[in-house]
């Protein structure tokens, strides 16, 4: 049981009050999530994707950079007083991360 807690504090909030996963701001996961589609479909258009699977892999994997981004940089603070803004740049530059794994990920692919 205490392995399980172990792995669960890895979603552990900090500063933040909220039940988001990656310490982010629950103001900002809408935001997040328009950003991950928003850039699931600018993926799939570049790599010729138009399955519905395709698009369903690329939002998942959108979002997981950008809530993995924020749990990993939870604790530095940027220079501005909006929390939302902050994790949206940070999620920005998770899903970039990830964007271009999909990107490697589908020109290798052949099918």
């Amino acid at each position: 049981m205490h392995n399980i807690l172990g792995l669960l504090s890895i979603f552990d909030s900090g500063s933040y009050s909220s039940g988001a996963p990656g310490g982010t701001p629950t103001g900002s996961v809408p935001i997040l999530i328009i950003l991950a589609v928003i850039g699931a479909s600018y993926i799939n258009g570049m790599a010729g994707r138009t399955r519905y699977l395709d698009s369903a892999v690329s939002v998942a994997a959108m979002l997981v950079g950008g809530f993995a981004a924020n749990a990993m940089f939870a604790h530095v603070r940027l220079p501005f007083d909006n929390e939302a803004l902050v994790a949206a740049i940070v999620g920005l530059g998770g899903m970039t991360v990830s964007g271009l794994m999909l990107l490697f990920t589908y020109k290798r692919s052949e099918f």
